[in-house]
């Protein structure tokens, strides 16, 4: 297909002289070479520095992060609407999901997203930064533990935390 003449482009140095294709972690710079039989460098964040930290001004509210997986998101969607008596915060109070690029734009700030309680991020959400920065931001994060394994575990997470560890 297309995509898979792409790649085999941009594996021979011949056809792209001046580019470097650079993994986006170590899983994928393997993964690479395991297709293409071209060993390519990965990326590593060594450290990270923000300046807005979690602040959870809207306590009844958690954030979805943007995904590429839209039926992840309308799962979850459903899974909210069916289930809404059960997601209570810790006061008994409703719970709300605020999806990210549905609700708030892509672009919103940083400094708006970690107003919320938690923020939920989906399986093959694989933003380079977006992690890290919740992290370093000091937000609760709520995902599935093959996101975490996939995005961080071959990798260093050094995230300087802009305030409190609230783990």
């Amino acid at each position: 297909d297309d995509f898979a003449k792409t790649l085999r482009n941009l594996a021979d140095p011949a056809q792209y002289p001046t580019a470097v294709v650079v993994g986006f972690a170590p899983f994928f710079a393997r993964q690479f070479e395991w297709r293409f039989n071209r060993k390519i460098p990965h990326s590593r964040p060594i450290a990270l520095n923000v300046k807005d930290t979690w602040y959870p001004s809207r306590p009844h509210e958690v954030l979805v992060a943007t995904a590429i997986d839209a039926k992840a998101i309308a799962l979850l969607q459903r899974f909210e609407e069916a289930n809404t008596e059960s997601f209570l915060n810790a006061e008994g109070q409703p719970m709300h999901f605020v999806y990210w690029e549905r609700d708030l734009g892509y672009m919103t700030p940083k400094a708006d997203l970690v107003r919320y309680r938690a923020v939920v991020m989906l399986p093959y959400d694989f933003a380079h930064f977006k992690l890290p920065e919740f992290v370093a931001m000091g937000m609760p994060i709520f995902m599935h533990k093959q996101l975490w394994k996939w995005t961080v575990r071959w990798s260093q997470l050094i995230a300087k935390p802009a305030g409190k560890n609230v783990s």
